[in-house]
C-alpha cells in the first residue's frame, strides 16, 4: 500500500536550552518544596509543573493533526525569488495550531540526490501563525535563486515552539520534488542582433524574407479596412461581389544561438575554463536568447557536443526550453552525455556562436560573440552582472 505524501514519517519532541534551564529550576523547586514543605514553593512548584504540561500537551496535540504537502514548484531565474509553496491542513476537530515554521531539511547522505538544493538557492522557510480546526491554507517561501540549476528537494520539517518555547515539537515529510532554475539573461546591446543580421546578409548567408506578407492561401469575401490592392477584381466580377486574397501568416524569423564550451567535453587542460567564464558564457547566451525572443525570433539552441538540441519555437515557450537546456549544463553530466546528430540550420536562419573567447587564428568573417569582447556586445546597463575575465584575451564579434 503506497504511503500517502501528507503524512509525517517522523515526530520530534526535543527541549530547548530555555527548557532544559525551566527543568533545572523545577527540579531545585520540588527539592526545597520537599525538605521545607513551604506551601508557597508548593504553589510555585505547581505552577512550573503546569508550564510543562501546557507546553507539551497544548501545542503538541494541534501539531499532531497536522498534514502538508509541498506543492510543485515554478521555475525561478538566478538572482531572483523561487516560490515554493506549501499546503498546510489541520485534521484536528477541536485543536488549533499555532506558530508553525516550515523550512526545508537537507537531503539525508543515505538519499541519493544530483543537486541539492542548498547548491542552488537561499535556504527556503515559510511561516504560518495560526492554522484553525479543519482549515486549509498556503504558506509561501520565497528563497532566492543564487545559481541556475535543477535541484532536487526531499524532505521539509514543521516545527512549533509554541507557547513558551521551552521544547521544539517537529513533523518531517518526505516529498520529492525537482526545480528548474534558469540562467540569468545577461543584458546585451539592443542592436546586437541587427548587426548580425546585416553582417551575414552582406557575407550572403541570410537571405531577405522578400517582404511582409505569407504565400498566397486563398480568397475571401471583402471586409472594410481590407487594402484596395488585395482585391481580386476578375474574380469579384465573376461572383458578383468584392472578394480579396487571403495569404498565409509569414513565418517568424528564426534564431540559433550555437554554444561551445569546450571544456565540458574536452580532456585538455589548455581549454579549460574556470566557473566565472562558464557561468558568464551561459548567461551571455541566455542574453542572447532574451533578445531573440522580445524581437519576434523563433529561438533555438545548438550544442551538439553536450547533448542539446533544442528546435527554434516562437514567444516564451522556446526562450524557456532554451533556458531549460542551459540551467542543465555541468561538467559531468556534460562529459557523460552523448552527442545528438548535428542539424543544419536553413538558409535564412540566424545562427550566432557564442564562446568564452575566441581561439588564436581564427578568422574573424562569420557572426561569433566572445565573452572577453565586452565592448561588441555589452549594454550600458550590464557591466555590473558580467564575470571578470582575463584581460590578456582577445576576443571580437566577427
Amino acid at each position: 500500500m503506497k504511503r500517502r505524501e501528507d503524512l509525517p514519517v517522523r515526530r520530534t519532541y526535543r527541549f530547548r536550552l530555555t527548557g532544559l534551564i525551566y527543568l533545572s529550576v523545577t527540579g531545585f523547586l520540588a527539592v526545597a518544596a520537599i525538605t521545607s514543605q513551604n506551601n508557597l514553593l508548593f504553589w510555585c512548584l505547581g505552577l512550573a509543573v503546569a508550564g510543562i504540561a501546557v507546553s507539551g500537551l497544548i501545542s503538541g496535540a494541534g501539531l499532531m493533526g497536522v498534514r502538508a504537502e509541498r506543492e510543485a514548484i515554478p521555475d525561478a531565474s538566478a538572482s531572483g525569488p523561487m516560490v515554493i509553496r506549501y499546503r498546510i491542513r489541520n485534521t484536528n476537530w477541536f485543536a488549533p495550531a499555532f506558530g508553525l515554521t516550515i523550512s526545508e531539511r537537507e537531503p539525508p547522505r543515505r538519499l541519493r540526490v544530483m543537486i541539492p538544493w542548498q547548491r542552488c538557492l537561499t535556504r527556503p522557510v515559510a511561516f504560518l501563525a495560526c492554522i484553525r480546526p479543519g482549515q486549509t491554507v498556503i504558506a509561501e517561501a520565497l528563497p532566492l535563486a543564487t545559481g541556475r540549476g535543477e535541484p532536487e528537494f526531499t524532505d521539509f520539517v514543521i516545527a512549533s515552539t509554541f507557547p513558551f518555547g521551552l521544547a521544539s515539537k517537529s513533523l518531517r515529510f518526505t516529498q520529492r520534488r525537482t526545480a528548474l532554475i534558469y540562467p540569468q539573461p545577461t543584458h546585451v546591446r539592443a542592436t546586437l542582433l541587427e548587426t548580425l543580421r546585416a553582417g551575414g546578409e552582406r557575407d550572403g548567408a541570410v537571405l531577405s524574407g522578400g517582404g511582409s506578407l505569407g504565400d498566397f492561401y486563398g480568397i475571401r469575401e471583402y471586409v472594410p479596412g481590407d487594402p484596395m490592392r488585395s482585391i481580386v477584381w476578375r474574380a469579384s466580377a465573376r461572383v458578383g461581389e468584392l472578394v480579396v486574397k487571403q495569404h498565409a501568416r509569414p513565418a517568424p524569423k528564426r534564431l540559433w544561438v550555437r554554444l561551445e564550451l569546450p571544456a565540458l567535453h574536452s580532456v585538455a587542460p589548455m581549454n579549460s575554463l574556470d566557473d566565472d567564464e562558464l557561468e558568464g558564457t551561459i548567461s551571455l547566451a541566455a542574453g542572447v536568447l532574451k533578445l531573440a525572443t522580445e524581437r519576434g525570433y523563433a529561438v533555438g539552441l545548438l550544442a551538439p557536443e553536450l547533448g542539446i538540441n533544442a528546435r527554434p519555437a516562437i514567444g516564451q515557450r522556446g526562450l524557456r526550453n532554451a533556458l531549460g537546456q542551459l540551467a542543465t549544463i555541468g561538467g559531468e553530466a556534460a562529459i557523460s552525455t552523448p552527442a545528438v546528430a548535428d542539424i543544419t540550420p536553413g538558409r535564412r536562419d540566424l545562427v550566432v556562436t557564442v564562446c568564452p573567447h575566441r581561439a588564436e587564428g581564427t578568422s574573424t568573417a562569420g557572426r561569433v560573440i566572445a565573452l572577453d569582447a565586452p565592448a561588441t556586445w555589452q549594454s550600458h546597463t550590464s557591466h555590473r552582472l558580467q564575470p571578470q575575465v582575463s584581460p590578456g584575451r582577445a576576443g571580437a564579434l566577427a
